[in-house]
């Protein structure tokens, strides 16, 4: 589930529910008085930054059972992505999101409900988790909103629901949040709870890509590349499909070495067929293993055949078909 990120800011319900109590939290003597909290959170981030975690977190606790619930958000972050954060940490994260959530912090609320998914700290509860995505989402969160569709698409907490996925992605996106504008798209692609529309599709895609989000950089340049739902440009395709593969995305990776090698919209290049179908392998894409594992043994695209390099990419095949190895998502 997507988080708040660390930066320096501008379950009561929950555990109750779960029949338990916040985790106990030795109290600590309260704050100074007329100390600006922005410079201790200002200095406190600077000490987590350079990796001096407690130092950070021992300035800021005084704040935060003083009641300042940015400063209680801002733990919650620290500990939840503390360098070798221990069920400990997460723990005491989600009590003091906790207390910030009932303050009314949406991104805490937030959070709290993706703990409560992950189970981090915190007994995995679906129900908890929907139930404080819905408040942050009703006060406008954008990542609750894209949160809270995720669990109505996949019935968790509540049953499937595509129409109320379709909803929340909808608010998300239209509020201009990438991940649900490329979530919103591969819906609409593929029809879940609405009729398929690769034209609609293709904006979402477009928007979110502009963004920098190479899943809907890949889903654009695909459909560029077929004309489905757009002009087919096989020119741009390129260029959407390079932009995602540059970030890692394996099947953006996986097309662009296909087109590299096949000659597709551009001259062939066999270096930069490996290059990409290296890069799609890596990442865990079957097809692309299988090629280099093809190339090795038989020599091909510039390369001979090096037995060495075989057993690796098939060792690497093994792995991933007896779940060793998780490919990435399509």
């Amino acid at each position: 589930m997507t988080r708040m990120r660390l930066v320096l800011p501008a379950t009561v319900l929950g555990l109750a529910l779960c029949g338990s109590s916040p985790p106990a939290v030795s109290q600590t003597p309260l704050a100074p008085r007329n100390t600006d909290p922005r410079i201790i959170m200002a200095m406190a981030l600077k000490a987590f930054d350079s990796g001096d975690t407690q130092t950070a977190l021992q300035s800021l606790r005084p704040l935060g059972y003083a009641g300042n619930r940015e400063v209680q958000y801002l733990l919650g972050q620290m500990l939840e992505s503390a360098p070798g954060a221990t069920r400990a940490f997460h723990t005491e994260a989600a009590n003091w999101y906790l207390r910030a959530a009932v303050a009314g912090h949406v991104g805490a609320m937030n959070n709290l409900a993706a703990l409560h998914v992950d189970g981090r700290g915190v007994p995995v509860d679906y129900t908890v988790a929907r139930q404080w995505y819905e408040r942050a989402a009703a006060s406008g969160n954008v990542l609750s909103q894209y949160n809270l569709a995720l669990l109505h698409g996949r019935g968790q907490g509540v049953p499937r629901d595509d129409r109320l996925m379709l909803t929340w992605l909808e608010r998300a996106a239209k509020a201009g949040y990438d991940r649900a504008q490329a979530q919103l798209g591969r819906v609409i692609l593929d029809g879940t709870g609405t009729e398929p529309n690769p034209a609609k599709a293709a904006e979402w895609f477009r928007l979110a890509a502009d963004q920098g989000n190479a899943q809907a950089q890949y889903h654009l340049g695909a459909l560029m590349q077929k004309g489905a739902g757009l002009a087919r440009n096989l020119d741009e395709s390129q260029v959407w499909l390079k932009r995602a593969a540059d970030q890692g995305h394996a099947l953006a990776a996986w097309e662009l070495a296909v087109i590299y090698e096949m000659g597709l919209a551009v001259v062939s290049d066999a270096a930069l067929a490996m290059m990409y179908y290296k890069r799609a392998a890596i990442a865990g894409h079957v097809p692309a293993i299988e090629r280099l594992l093809q190339i090795y043994r038989n020599g091909g695209l510039g390369e001979s055949a090096d037995a060495t390099a075989a057993q690796i990419w098939n060792d690497r095949l093994k792995a991933i078909l007896t779940n060793k190895v998780t490919p990435p998502a399509r």
